[in-house]
Formats: structure tokens, C-alpha cells, sequence
């Protein structure tokens, strides 16, 4: 079923039947309208896709980053913010592009900016024009999608840690990427994603003063709380399917729980 549709079941007390499921997608990279869109499609399958609004029809940094580093001719690099890695070996270019997309996840969005603009200008790399529309939807894509049963929901405009801003510039990510969503689709964007799953009380004040009406994280207790549903817990895809059955049971946090509390007793 559709994730705003679960929601407003709860909110009106209404009936829920057993074993409904709501599938989601965060970020909007361009396999999920390549691979899974035309799934859904087939099956007449509803999800929700929470889109991050500022990277629609380009490049995340992240992936600029990592296309920089594996392209340059550059030995090796020291830059303020991302620290410093020699590049004289495929291991060694792995190793910085992970390093290097961690720090950038961490910085808040223009000291993000300028250390990708100080990378990029010290490895000295051409993007390729093909390179600029592969890895994320366009709002061509986006606009098809929601015409065949496909909801978006915000994931703010710069998949910043909403946390970490100030609340004025928190509350123009929020804004911002809901209006750019809405504008595109011609509906009311009213769900959330929390990038990294980070929030606290304010930014969730926000998100009900913009007429949100629920909110998901990241972290998966398989524990549904309908008592708050601006932090909405969902089960991760893995990396198999058995994986993802065991996951989805319910066993697997009980055994993990099982796990911990033999490792402390014996410790």
C-alpha cells in the first residue's frame, strides 16, 4: 500500500489489515527508474520515492568526488577538510574516494561546497556531458513516475544533516525541496525522510508547522510506533534475500538481542 495511505489510516483509527507492506526509496538515483520503476509498473505496485531535490538532473558531490579522484593524474592530494591521500595505486584511490565521501557527508552544505570545488580544481578533471544525467532522475522522470502510482516525498534539497544547520537554513531545505516536489508533480508533498536519519525535536517541529504529516529514519528496530509517526521505522533492503526474510521476521533483532546478552555474560 502507499505510505500516505498507512499514515492517514492511523490517523483516523482506521482499519489496517494484516500484512501490509510500504516500499520506499530514498534519494533518487537514476537504478530506481531504470530497474525498479518498471517493476512496479508491471505489478501495480505503489511506492514512495524521497526525493533530494538539489541533485535532480545532476551529480551528488559524493559521486563527483569519487569521479575526480579515480580520473585524476594527480600522485596525491592535501586538502583542508578532506585530508590527505596518495593516489599511486587503484587500493589507494579506493581508499580516498570512501575517506573522502565520509567528510563530505559530514560538512554542512557551502563548507561541503567549496571543498568539492577545491578537489575537483586541485585533481584537475573534465566531467564528460554523458556523465551529468546518469546517475540521477530528471524531473521528466519524476513527473512520468508519479503518474503510474509512484508518490515523492522530501529528502530536503542537499541531503544535509538537518541537524547540524541552523534552524533557519534547516527550515529552508525543508521548504525548498517540499515546493520544488509539489511544483513537479502537482501534488502536496507532505512525507519525510531525515537524511542519515538524523533529526531531533526542532527539526520535527518544522516538519508539522509545513504540513508534513510523518517523517521515516533509517534505523530499523522492526518496532512500529503509531504513536509517532515522524519517526517511522523501516527494514533496510540486504545484501541477500535470505538476509532480508530473516530481517523482515522479526527473528533477527531478537537473535541479535540474544546475541549481545550472551557475549556480556561470558565477557
Amino acid at each position: 500500500m502507499p505510505l500516505d495511505w498507512l499514515i492517514d489510516q492511523i490517523l483516523q483509527n482506521g482499519e489496517i489489515p494484516p500484512k501490509v507492506a510500504c516500499i520506499t526509496f530514498d534519494d533518487g538515483y537514476k537504478d530506481n527508474y531504470v530497474f525498479a520503476f518498471p517493476i512496479l509498473k508491471k505489478y501495480d505496485i505503489p511506492a514512495t520515492i524521497f526525493l533530494t531535490t538539489g541533485y535532480v538532473g545532476g551529480l551528488w558531490p559524493h559521486l563527483e568526488a569519487r569521479f575526480s579522484i579515480w580520473n585524476t593524474r594527480i600522485p596525491k592530494f592535501d586538502i583542508e577538510g578532506l585530508g590527505c591521500h596518495l593516489l599511486d595505486s587503484s587500493e589507494n584511490r579506493i581508499s580516498a574516494m570512501n575517506s573522502v565521501e565520509l567528510q563530505l557527508d559530514n560538512l554542512p552544505w557551502k563548507e561541503k561546497t567549496q571543498a568539492l570545488e577545491t578537489l575537483i580544481d586541485v585533481l584537475d578533471v573534465d566531467f564528460p556531458n554523458e556523465i551529468r544525467n546518469a546517475y540521477s532522475f530528471t524531473w521528466e522522470e519524476v513527473a512520468e513516475m508519479a503518474e503510474n502510482s509512484i508518490s515523492f516525498g522530501s529528502h530536503t534539497v542537499t541531503h544535509t544533516n538537518l541537524t547540524k544547520l541552523p534552524i533557519d537554513e534547516a527550515r529552508e531545505e525543508i521548504i525548498q525541496s517540499k515546493e520544488q516536489i509539489e511544483r513537479a508533480i502537482g501534488v502536496p508533498c507532505t512525507l519525510f525522510a531525515y537524511p542519515n536519519g538524523k533529526c531531533n525535536s526542532k527539526i520535527i517541529s518544522l516538519l508539522k508547522e509545513h504540513a508534513f504529516k510523518g517523517a521515516v529514519v533509517t534505523s530499523t528496530p522492526n518496532i512500529f510506533n503509531r504513536e509517532n509517526l515522524f519517526s517511522i521505522y523501516r527494514i533496510p533492503g540486504k545484501d541477500t534475500f535470505y538476509q532480508f526474510k530473516a530481517y523482515d521476521s522479526g527473528l533477527y533483532i531478537d537473535l541479535l538481542r540474544i546475541m549481545n546478552f550472551l557475549r556480556i555474560s561470558q565477557g
